[in-house]
């Protein structure tokens, strides 16, 4: 046997052993730069001219060197080897060997490789060739050749799934998902895919059981390529690549995708949620809990203990002995609850409250006569001279209310932007207010002599459908809605228009607002109000209203789906040749002035004040943030089990962990409690005025201005 048929032998014999059941690579050297090197690297006087040409450039070897020269393949560590790394058998083959894997396995990969097969038995090459000499005689040369396994070969009709079922058509599918692999894997984090495989395990991610299989299998290729040299990596990303599974090595082209970008790139938790909930979830779902991690919940518990703010946690009810005398504007001790004064007072209220209550126009003539006095003047003059103290309590206070909050353990330091323990809740567990906050923030009125707003996308729904408020005046003809926005006669206007809620008030509430300003303006009518939906666009939900005129505020709710096309009535003002205006209720109120007692006193009554005090974030030399001025109230007590505190209160060092404190507040929620300090809290920065009756030297009706 010749030296060369050894080596092409070898050559096979290496291929059958070690290759056959690898997949081929192309490297990104040219082919003929091979071919060069293979005829240059032949030791001097081994590769001499013989007739025309040196003796081993023949156009079968040619053809041979220039198809598998620049293909490597990939070991089970990721290394990758020349097609010519092996043992030549013999010294002057083996330089020109190993001069060629030099060369190839220094050069990174391009593409997959795959033999377009032009023989029954797939093999590149030729094994010999015969030559007829002048002489009459005959030559058989000996060439490279190389049987192939089917899986370095394409065969039309195996990818018949595939658009493009051609040789291009399969490489450009594997080089592109090794791309995108590749890309999901450098670009997409550990902690990332971990958020959301517990967000998944504790069902708080929507539709994301779909996807634990796919995460947990990437999971897996994160970890393996943590130990892997840069050079491993790379040949990692195009060995793997396919037998990965679609699922996983294209996974951030998919939706939750998005979401593991998002998060690698330090996009806030909820925010990333909520852009992959636009994206798969329908518009009414709402999320099950607020959204944290067991890492996120790791760090706030390790921030808590180091801070030692671990005892500042367990929250109750105050009581007037935790205030300080020096943040105490007025005090009555008379007035303060007693257990058993308290449940025989609640018998006899309940019995007398409609021969206490004041009517309408009684409290409207009250309201013109009384004093006007700026909160500042009534706190700093009136009250030091002051015995007895009441307020009169309507039904509009309900968002008014409020309850001061303790530290279990008073000793403990506080975590709060001032520098004692103490927080406090509005009704409804929030720390400020409601359907008119939100009509504000969208740019809407909200004061006039008759207000008429609409919510709906609020509770964690994401409903995108389109309603409409509208106001049907009925006796002239008159009505307002979003293509006549404006009624001149009247002033009435529908100032806040919502078209696309997600859009347009992204993660909020959506509104709509019809306000009529000046009440001299409003004509004698019946003005009949109504939300229509315009457009049904996959919401199940319906809407909350307010109604406001007079002091007097109605709520409504209507929690059913609306169809396109459909109006839901839900209240018609009347309003009499003398201005005085009645109500008619279409909806049920869910809250308004027929209200008979909120937090167990009795509306349209004046309530005696057992205590008149700042804010805790105004106490002492704090100033931090809105000033409140609270007025607590005999006998009322909060039914709910409020917050023991809320995020916008929290120290600055504990910014870093709010997902986490604002679960936690909900668990560390305020047990009830018939000791308590509750009553009206106003923002002294918001609009407002409140009929105080005050008993001293002198006694008085007067209007507090806000």
């Amino acid at each position: 046997m010749s030296k060369f048929e050894t080596l092409r032998d070898a050559l096979i014999r290496n291929y059958n052993e070690k290759i056959s059941g690898k997949k081929l690579f192309m490297v990104d050297v040219r082919k003929d730069v091979i071919w060069n090197l293979y005829l240059d690297s032949f030791p001097a006087g081994t590769n001499e001219v013989y007739r025309k040409r040196r003796q081993h450039d023949c156009s079968c070897c040619h053809n041979f060197i220039r198809e598998v020269g620049n293909l490597v393949w990939i070991d089970d560590e990721f290394r990758t080897h020349s097609i010519f790394e092996f043992d030549a058998g013999d010294p002057i083959f083996q330089v020109v060997m190993d001069a060629l894997s030099r060369k190839i396995s220094s050069k990174p990969i391009v593409s997959l490789y795959l033999y377009n097969g032009r023989t029954h038995n797939n093999t590149i090459g030729t094994p010999s060739s015969l030559e007829h000499t002048e002489a009459g005689g005959v030559n058989r040369w000996k060439h490279f050749y190389l049987p192939l396994n089917e899986k370095n070969v394409f065969i039309k009709g195996r990818n018949s799934w595939m658009r493009d079922d051609t040789i291009g058509g399969r490489l450009s599918e594997y080089n592109s998902t090794h791309d995108v692999f590749k890309r999901s894997l450098e670009e997409i984090t550990e902690d990332a895919v971990d958020t959301l495989l517990e967000l998944i395990a504790s069902k708080n991610l929507y539709r994301g059981e779909e996807w634990k299989n796919a995460l947990e299998k990437f999971k897996l290729h994160q970890m393996a390529i943590n130990v892997l040299t840069p050079e491993q990596k790379e040949n990692y990303y195009w060995e793997m690549c396919d037998s990965a599974g679609p699922e996983v090595t294209r996974i951030r082209n998919h939706s939750i995708g998005v979401l593991l970008q998002d998060l690698s790139a330090g996009v806030d938790l909820e925010e990333a949620i909520r852009k992959y909930e636009a994206i798969v979830a329908p518009a009414n779902y709402k999320r099950p809990k607020p959204l944290f991690t067991r890492k996120m919940l790791e760090r706030a518990r390790k921030t808590v203990e180091e801070l030692g703010l671990t005892d500042s946690l367990p929250r109750r009810f105050a009581v007037m002995d935790d205030i300080p005398v020096q943040n105490v504007h007025f005090s009555n001790k008379d007035a303060q609850n007693s257990d058993i004064t308290s449940k025989i007072n609640t018998v006899w209220d309940d019995m007398s409250m409609d021969a206490k209550a004041v009517a309408h126009s009684q409290f409207q003539k009250m309201m013109e006569n009384a004093r006007q006095v700026p909160v500042d003047a009534f706190v700093n003059a009136i009250l030091p001279l002051s015995e007895e103290v009441e307020v009169f309590l309507e039904s509009k206070h309900e968002k008014n209310l409020m309850s001061l909050i303790a530290p279990v353990n008073v000793h403990a330091p506080s975590m709060f932007k001032w520098s004692n323990g103490f927080s406090w809740a509005y009704n409804g567990n929030l720390a400020s207010s409601d359907i008119r906050q939100n009509v504000k923030e969208a740019g809407g009125k909200v004061d006039g002599a008759l207000r008429f707003s609409i919510m709906w996308n609020g509770d964690g729904h994401c409903s995108n459908d389109d309603l409409d408020a509208h106001c049907d005046m009925q006796r002239w003809g008159g009505h307002i809605y979003y293509a006549r926005k404006h009624d001149s006669t009247t002033g009435g206007e529908l100032d806040v228009d919502i078209i696309k809620p997600l859009m347009d008030r992204p993660g909020k509430p959506a509104v709509e607002s019809i306000v009529f300003p000046n009440k001299n303006n409003l004509l004698p009518s019946g003005y009949n109000f109504f939300v229509k939906c315009y457009t049904n666009r996959g919401g199940i939900g319906g809407f909350k209203a307010e109604i406001e005129f007079d002091g007097n505020v109605y709520h409504y709710e209507y929690p059913n789906l609306i169809p396109s096309g459909v109006a839901i009535p839900v209240a018609t003002v009347i309003v009499d040749p003398n201005k005085n205006m009645t109500i008619k209720h279409h909806l049920k109120p869910t809250s308004g002035r027929w209200i008979l007692k909120i937090w167990g006193i009795p509306t349209n009554h004046f309530v005696p004040v057992t205590t008149i005090c700042d804010s805790p974030n105004y106490w002492g030399e704090n100033r931090v943030g809105a000033h409140h001025l609270f007025f607590m109230l005999k006998d009322c007590k909060n039914p709910d089990t409020p917050n023991g505190f809320f995020n916008e209160y929290l120290r600055n060092d504990l910014n870093d962990h709010r997902k986490v404190f604002e679960a936690l507040g909900s668990r560390m929620k305020v047990q009830p409690s018939d000791n308590q300090l509750s009553g009206l809290g106003f923002n002294m920065t918001e609009q407002n005025e409140l009929l105080v009756k005050v008993k001293g030297k002198a006694n008085q009706v007067i209007k507090v201005i806000f």
